[in-house]
């Protein structure tokens, strides 16, 4: 569900301005086009070495025959071109939606974005070759031409869940870098995540999102606390008791909600009762843990708040 929530453009964008522009509406949902999110580079003899035209229609179908292909497929993948006035840009974006915390998150995102880099380069190399615009000897070997530059490229998490988000972000993270001296340290490749998750976003920042991302993050995060739900509702609730089926579903899956089916088919949904409930819940659940914090008797608990031993003791192994 999540993956086609990110089909909107003023999803992304808001995305986009809550992770680099403290939610100030810099990138707008025009500034950015859909690309094909598969992620694909095949490499053969002709991309590393230059070799005469004769010995190319000779060696092509074996050439094919051992080529090795490298594809991934990506979330979402958007080009960014704006200037607006506020912002000029050129950048290659994705977006990979998590609902569930991936320790391997900075290598799959490097691998992503290094296919994409890869892509690009085949494709001026191809064009130059074919167009004869390469001039020297190196400039044959290399297949693009002396100061040629490509469009950078950058990958984003959106982590729709609960948790507090204790992956790596980096690369560096992710290396045994014991005993590594920081002359070499400063020459081994890094790359930085950027995450957006419920427990980082401010109130400021969801005030300032135009799209339903702005619920689904802001119901998650209110979620985890019963008092910061009775806020989030009170305070929401003309937008709450309206949502699309789409946005009410992932709220329902994110905060583990036992809505049924038929009710998120609507196109108008009513999510206001639903999170009261879910209030309710997170009520109960603070206090038989404040309970057994002081060293009640579970069939003290049982017997005061009204609960089943199954259902004391499900809070009691989740916590």
């Amino acid at each position: 569900m999540a993956k086609e929530l990110y089909e909107d453009n003023l999803v992304f964008a808001d995305t986009m301005n809550v992770l680099f522009f403290d939610g100030k509406p810099m990138i707008r949902a025009q500034d950015l086009s859909p690309l094909d999110p598969t992620e694909e580079h095949t490499i053969f003899d002709d991309d590393f070495v230059s070799i005469t035209e004769s010995e190319e229609k000779t060696d092509k179908t074996q050439r094919k025959a051992e080529a090795f292909s490298n594809q991934k497929y990506r979330d979402v993948l958007r080009m960014l071109q704006t200037q607006n006035g506020k912002l000029e840009v050129r950048i290659i974006v994705g977006a990979e939606i998590q609902s569930h915390i991936h320790y391997a998150i900075p290598i799959r995102n490097f691998e992503y974005d290094a296919l994409n880099l890869s892509r690009q380069l085949s494709a001026r190399q191809k064009y130059n070759r074919e167009n004869h615009l390469l001039k020297s000897k190196n400039e044959f070997l290399s297949g693009i031409k002396k100061g040629e530059t490509f469009t950078p490229v950058l990958t984003v998490v959106v982590y729709l869940g609960k948790e507090t988000w204790d992956a790596p972000k980096t690369l560096h993270e992710m290396f045994n870098l014991d005993g590594v001296p920081e002359t070499l340290l400063a020459y081994v490749p890094d790359s930085r995540t950027a995450i957006l998750q419920p427990e980082s976003v401010t109130s400021k920042q969801l005030a300032r999102m135009k799209s339903p991302l702005r619920h689904i993050l802001g119901g998650i995060k209110a979620s985890t606390n019963w008092q910061d739900m009775n806020n989030y509702v009170n305070q929401n609730k003309n937008d709450l008791s309206h949502l699309d089926s789409l946005t009410a579903g992932i709220i329902s899956e994110a905060c583990n909600m036992n809505i049924p089916k038929q009710e998120l088919e609507k196109e108008d949904v009513n999510m206001c009762e639903a999170l009261v409930q879910l209030k309710e819940i997170g009520k109960t659940e603070g206090k038989v843990l404040a309970y057994l914090e002081v060293g009640k008797s579970d069939e003290w608990i049982i017997n005061h708040l009204q609960i089943t031993q199954e259902k004391l003791d499900e809070i009691r192994n989740n916590q």
